[in-house]
């Protein structure tokens, strides 16, 4: 157990449904933290609040006196990319610092992508240490926009000359920090919303402190209130407890799109950055900052990634961990009716795929699974969904570890597909489906089984396409007919929308 609710009242919830256990409720009370939850991935970058403001602290980044310093929240919940890098080093160069604080709430410690973008957050902070380029010198006085709805007095805006963020330390400097930014995980589920482009790409939060008490008895500036957006009013909870329940109260994140919630969202984040002892908060994309499709098709391609859009260090992370779509794992799943001509095509393909080279092969047909990884299932939906998914799971893993899996079986359910598709995409692989679209009559006339003449006399019940249906996908990367292609143009035709789409080098 990592926190506790002590609970004072419950409020009914007229406008919910209810559910077997009766009528929703809204528990009222106040969270007790009782232990931090542990977390093996990067323990070095899971500060708590309290600690965030006593490394702010010993950095010299802000000073006891109530106010002083001028730290602000860089809210990451996608990648930093040169737009970005250049929206912190402006903040920079009027004497701010800043603290990147990457969600990563439900995060799995074993998620290739997790780790990922938390080694290209911290390439991104070595774009922010180059050195100060001519064209930024000019600008060493530029105000930011934000700084313009900051009210008087307030700590938005330094009245005092800034100290130089580009000073380089001497050899042996006591407290001089790696990075004159930096980066803290914090336990809040990321935002689809606040991690793509969108207009204003910049939406900024100016804060005034007000210490607390216990704060300053710590010797730590305390949390802050906002200015505009109004938050939610400041809690008395322990640092520990608003660990563990951050992610919990900021659940609206994963729904947000529209002005109101993204308003919500802007009020969240500045409240839980003043937990950390900043002064200022910024939310989304700079402007100017690349979409992920953008990236993603030069990815594909295996094209350099521009240093106007990432910066070249991180630039470097993305490509050595996303290889092009032609050294990229893939699975090729081909469905269709028993008699389609799926096994015969899969074999084919194979074939042709050892011909070119350069991949290495898995053909996963159905009757061969159903023999070895799902033997003992039967023909219900429950039954063949579990052996799609079988297929799909062993794909995934071929595909994820950079290797081409060609299956075969009917998967009859649309649901199942999208499944392994996602299975697959989330293993790093890339997902074809082909549609052997042979029509039923055909498959029927060939019934080299004898199976179609069973499900007619009903000796086998639940047949696909006989007494069962068979869901025809709308979402078929390619769709070939045997009854119309031999197996060998059936193939080219696969081979070609490989190569089209860069899965195949010509």
């Amino acid at each position: 157990m990592i926190a506790a609710l002590h609970l004072r009242t419950t409020i009914p919830l007229p406008d919910q449904p209810g559910g077997p256990d009766g009528p929703r409720v809204r528990l009222v009370g106040t969270v007790e933290g009782i232990r931090l939850p542990h977390h093996p991935d990067h323990p070095g970058l899971r500060l708590t609040p309290a600690q965030v403001r006593a490394e702010l602290l010993a950095r010299g980044w802000i000073s006891l006196e109530a106010g002083s310093g001028a730290c602000w929240a860089v809210w990451a919940d996608g990648l930093l990319h040169t737009a970005d890098v250049g929206r912190i080093r402006a903040l920079t160069r009027q004497g701010k610092r800043c603290v990147v604080l990457a969600p990563v709430g439900g995060a799995d410690p074993a998620d290739a992508e997790h780790h990922l973008r938390v080694r290209c957050l911290l390439a991104a902070l070595k774009a922010v240490d180059a050195p100060l380029r001519a064209a930024e010198a000019t600008l060493s006085s530029e105000a930011l926009a934000a700084d313009a709805i900051s009210p008087p007095g307030v700590a938005g805006r330094r009245s005092e000359p800034p100290p130089d963020p580009y000073r380089r330390p001497k050899a042996g400097e006591a407290g001089t920090p790696e990075h004159r930014s930096l980066l803290v995980l914090v336990p809040v589920i990321p935002s689809e919303a606040l991690a793509t482009p969108r207009e204003p790409g910049m939406s900024a939060t100016v804060l005034k402190t007000s210490a607390k008490p216990s704060d300053a008895a710590a010797g730590v500036p305390g949390p802050a209130t906002a200015v505009t957006p109004a938050p939610p009013a400041p809690t008395d909870l322990a640092d520990i407890a608003w660990a563990a329940a951050g992610a919990a109260w900021t659940g609206v994140e994963t729904a947000a799109s529209s002005a109101d919630e993204l308003a919500k969202l802007a009020a969240q984040r500045a409240h839980l950055a003043s937990f950390y002892g900043l002064t200022g908060s910024l939310i989304g994309p700079a402007i100017g900052a690349p979409g992920r499709m953008e990236l993603a098709s030069l990815l594909d391609a295996g094209n350099p990634i521009p240093a106007e859009l990432t910066p070249p260090t991180v630039a470097a992370e993305l490509s050595r961990a996303i290889p092009p779509r032609s050294k990229r794992g893939l699975t090729v799943f081909l469905t269709g009716l028993s008699g389609s001509g799926k096994s015969t095509l899969a074999g084919l393909l194979v074939c042709r795929l050892l011909e070119y080279g350069g991949r290495r092969l898995t053909l996963l047909d159905g009757d061969v699974v159903r023999t070895h990884l799902s033997q003992g299932l039967g023909f219900s939906r429950a039954d063949r969904d579990i052996n799609v998914r079988r297929i799909g799971f062993v794909a995934a893993q071929v595909a994820g570890a950079g290797g081409t899996a060609v299956c075969a079986p009917i998967a009859p359910y649309a649901d199942v597909r999208a499944q392994v598709r996602g299975m697959v995409r989330a293993a790093g692989g890339g997902f074809v489906l082909v549609h052997v679209s042979t029509p039923l009559e055909v498959c029927e006339a060939r019934d080299r089984k004898g199976l179609y003449a069973k499900a007619r006399a009903g000796v086998l019940p639940a047949f696909t396409g006989v007494s069962d249906p068979y869901e025809t996908p709308t979402d078929a990367d390619v769709t070939v007919n045997t009854a119309e292609l031999s197996a060998e143009d059936a193939v080219d035709r696969i081979i070609d929308h490989l190569r089209h789409a860069g899965w195949l080098t010509s």
